[in-house]
């Protein structure tokens, strides 16, 4: 597993931005809001393996491009470009990575009183996926109303997300 060889914190309009290198497999920039929301954009290369990976906290996964398998105990799934994925905290899953690698926008929400998925459910939705489309333009901008449209779009997302979550069968 590659260390973090270098990062960049910053404080820009009420946003905390950290951008962090690991190796030449996985890139990172990531933005946490006033509240509560820890958004992410994560590159990781081709035919990488991730084995026993899970999150502390709960968390939506969606693809911005590339595709990933997923196996949690005999079960494994695939998602590909605009597919989201929904997981409860410390939902341990091995993730391996298509030819072409993966960008994925990563979201957590740690506020008091929202609902917390149960189980992984997995998305192909145009309407979530134009959602999380939005809050990515969003994270690449640099305005004075960015954490609250950034935090407006992302509750949307997770909240869209856990009324249409459904496991999906296995492939």
């Amino acid at each position: 597993n590659a260390r973090p060889t270098g990062s960049n914190h910053r404080q820009r309009e009420g946003v905390t931005l950290v951008q962090t290198v690991q190796g030449s497999k996985h890139r990172r920039a990531h933005v946490v809001t006033p509240g509560g929301v820890s958004l992410e954009v994560a590159h990781i290369g081709a035919h990488q393996r991730i084995e026993g990976h899970s999150n502390a906290a709960p968390h939506l996964c969606f693809l911005l491009e590339g595709g990933v398998r997923e196996r949690a105990g005999y079960v494994f799934v695939g998602c590909g470009p605009l597919g989201l994925r929904l997981s409860p905290a410390n939902d341990s899953h091995d993730l391996q990575f298509g030819p072409t690698g993966a960008k994925c926008l990563l979201l957590e929400i740690d506020a008091p009183g929202v609902p917390l998925p149960i189980h992984r459910s997995f998305h192909e939705d145009q309407r979530l996926a134009r959602c999380a489309l939005a809050l990515y333009e969003e994270f690449l901008r640099f305005e004075p109303a960015r954490p609250l449209r950034i935090d407006e779009l992302a509750f949307e997302l997770f909240a869209g997300a856990q009324r249409r979550a459904r496991p999906r069968a296995a492939h």
